[in-house]
């Protein structure tokens, strides 16, 4: 069953915040989002001065506060490590280790010696790196980005594909995982993103839709402006920061000085080793390895608008170009400030990015308006909690301690009848933007619909993970940790989809197509017609069967048509429950012969399907059937030929599930 987990994990994203539709369905959608706007321009004369933090009074007992939630959390979802880290601009005011980096070998998590694997904060080095080129005038935000490519060239698309586009999120481009293979991660990087080539499923600079190849993408464009991605990071941004515990896949001192924490699943026989995963050419979305302390570093030089300890790598002005939103869409949900996560927790302005990969998840945010960043990551994927409570949990504490208001309700906010109508309009089934959109992972996203359900005018998302959320604002929702959801609407006033509190990524209205009764309902139907069948052949064993040759004939294929279903059956049951493997042997394998399989005998039962659905006119004009025999064949046919249908449409059947 982990495998499936896992698939269905990357099938609704690997960045922790999840499908193809038809394609008169996305021209519907893409329709729906021509009424939202441009991005602004990214003119210096727009921006605004970053406020000064706000007064903070000095915190004896922070240790303490973060100790008790620590043991909290350790206590109760038994990750065996952590990492945090707590600083202000001009010094760290608590770094600190917890538990066990390596359960094996009994060593305890150290703030410098202790390797994270961060992930998707990877991220947050190729868009700094951008903007320190765009100073230097070698990019342009706004500037096609076949421009600055020289071995690769992007589709012409309905637009060209701008970098102001890429660090929103807003390339368009399909998120999957076929960039994670091992013959991926050990191909050059141009050759693998040849290789690895997204569909263009939306267009571009409207859905947000979080895409790691796309940043990719960016990195190969600093690649061929600079000569080296690698060495831009190392040598203008790590050295110059002393980011000494700081690596790049295998590159940098610190991989073979310091050791890297182990990534582990939390089993009731206790912490089982998941095995390390390396994201070779893809590095430089999720491949970098850093420190408790190396992270300090770099949230102060973010808290520092550029500058760590007097080295100043980014002026203030192009900092704070860095901290504006490219796409206005709204003001009061989350968004993406040029790769930054942009959300704003009860009035307050805090950015940052997650992690995810393998069996770690990690989390930095920064609110320059307190002069205080949060870092926390645990070798463990028992469970997110802890990373997305104790920042807010922190904020919220420095803001009391600072006497400042906390955003509250709004006027504009419905109440009464006003809130439980918004809340019912809002209520039905959704589906992830960022999803598989081709290929055989879709298949797995047929699990992984979203629930909004309307309850006395609150919403609650899926289980109801951190409360229901209540209406602050005019399409704008708040739960009890301070987590924002903002509705988009078209011109019109319908709604367009559901903004997460990440910023990247959005929920989606559940078309027809994307319903997972479509594979269900005719999957029960055959199976039923089926058995029925069988019923019926047994019952005439030893009697004499008035048809003729045609309808005998079609009464073996009637019969014979059980055994695809039964194999695809028995594949998905051996698929479901192959031996547990971790993400990281997963992608050295995939695919899995289990997976194989379930593929060759979907592609199998879609055909039977076609050859049933011409069986119906032989069996109205020549098979000697009386009419309910007829009518029953009939139906038998069409939900075979529904269920093939449905097994094409969510990718199980005709796949390439290779990486070639």
């Amino acid at each position: 069953m982990q495998i499936l987990r896992i698939l269905a994990v990357l099938a609704a994203g690997l960045t922790l915040a999840g499908f193809v539709q038809p394609d008169e369905t996305f021209e519907a959608e893409e329709a729906l989002f021509e009424a939202r706007e441009e991005p602004s321009a990214s003119a210096p004369a727009e921006l605004e001065a970053l406020p000064e933090p706000a007064d903070a009074p000095t915190d004896p007992a922070l240790e303490s506060y973060i100790d008790g939630l620590l043991d909290v959390y350790r206590a109760t979802y038994r990750a065996p490590g952590y990492g945090v880290a707590v600083v202000s601009a001009e010094k760290d005011l608590l770094i600190k280790g917890y538990g066990l980096a390596d359960v094996e070998e009994g060593l305890a998590v150290s703030p410098d010696e202790t390797r994270w694997h961060v992930a998707s904060i990877s991220k947050t080095f190729v868009w700094t790196s951008v903007m320190m080129l765009v100073e230097r005038g070698a990019l342009d935000l706004d500037t096609d980005v076949n421009t600055y490519l020289k071995g690769f060239e992007m589709p012409a698309g309905d637009k060209p594909l701008t970098l102001n586009m890429i660090m929103a999120h807003r390339s368009g481009l399909e998120d999957e995982f076929t960039l994670f293979a091992k013959d991926i991660q050990d191909t050059p990087r141009l050759a693998a993103m040849e290789q690895t080539r997204p569909a263009q499923v939306y267009d571009r600079g409207t859905v947000r839709a979080y895409s790691n190849w796309a940043t990719n993408l960016a990195a190969l464009i600093i690649d061929d402006v600079t000569g080296s991605y690698d060495d831009f990071l190392f040598t203008e941004i790590l050295e110059p920061l002393g980011m000494t515990g700081t690596t790049l896949g295998t590159k940098g001192a610190a991989y073979e000085q310091l050791a890297a924490g182990k990534n582990y699943s939390v089993t009731p026989w206790g912490p089982e080793d998941d095995g390390q995963f390396d994201s070779g050419s893809f590095a430089p979305l999720g491949g970098m390895t850093i420190t408790t302390s190396d992270m300090a570093k770099w949230m102060r030089f973010h808290l520092g608008r550029g500058a760590l300890d007097g080295v100043r790598l980014m002026q203030e002005e192009t900092y704070a170009l860095m901290r504006t939103r490219a796409f206005e869409d709204d003001s009061l949900g989350a968004d993406m400030a040029h790769g930054f996560s942009d959300q704003i927790f009860r009035g307050l302005r805090i950015y940052g990015h997650s992690g995810s990969i393998n069996s770690v998840y990690s989390v930095f945010m920064v609110a320059p308006d307190l002069d205080r960043g949060v870092f926390l990551v645990q070798n463990s994927h028992t469970t997110y909690t802890p990373l997305s409570q104790i920042a807010p949990l922190f904020f919220a504490r420095e803001m009391e301690l600072r006497g400042l208001e906390q955003d509250g309700v709004r006027d504009d906010a419905p109440t009464g009848d006003a809130a439980v109508a918004a809340a019912e309009e809002l209520a039905g089934s959704y589906v992830a933007s960022r999803r598989p959109h081709t290929g055989f992972a879709k298949a797995f996203t047929i699990f992984d619909a979203t629930e909004i359900t309307a309850q006395d005018g609150a919403i609650i998302i899926g289980g109801g993970g951190g409360g229901a959320y209540q209406p602050i604002g005019a399409d704008t929702w708040e739960n009890p940790l301070g987590s924002r959801l903002h509705v988009e609407r078209a011109a019109d006033g319908s709604v367009i989809g559901v903004q997460d509190s990440f910023g990247a990524s959005m929920l989606l209205p559940m078309c027809v197509w994307e319903d997972p009764k479509t594979f269900f309902v005719p999957l029960i139907a055959v199976v039923g017609f089926l058995v029925t069948t069988v019923l019926g052949f047994w019952r005439r064993l030893g009697r004499p069967d008035y048809v003729s040759g045609t309808g005998r004939v079609l009464s073996f294929l009637t019969l014979a048509s059980a055994g695809p279903m039964i194999w695809f059956g028995l594949s998905a049951r051996a698929f479901s429950v192959t031996e547990e493997q971790s993400f990281a042997e997963l992608m050295t394998v995939f695919p899995p012969q289990s997976v194989i399989t379930l593929s060759l005998a979907s592609s199998f039962v879609a055909a039977t399907g076609g050859v049933m659905l011409l069986s119906l006119l032989p069996a109205w004009k020549g098979s000697g059937y009386s009419i309910w025999r007829k009518l029953h064949h009939s139906l038998l046919a069409l939900s075979y030929g529904a269920f093939g249908a449905a097994l094409i449409h969510w990718r199980f059947a005709f796949s390439d599930i290779t990486f070639a």
